[in-house]
């Protein structure tokens, strides 16, 4: 399993960002906001 840490304007922005890193579907991953800043 990989951990990584994104960021974006939004908290919807930062998981596409994320996903995009991981080249992955949200249905494959576990999400978790540590911060909505």
């Amino acid at each position: 399993m990989r951990d990584i840490t994104a960021q974006g304007q939004t908290v919807e922005d930062a998981i596409q960002n994320a996903l995009k890193s991981l080249d992955t579907v949200r249905d494959r991953v576990e999400i978790e906001v540590i911060d909505e800043g």
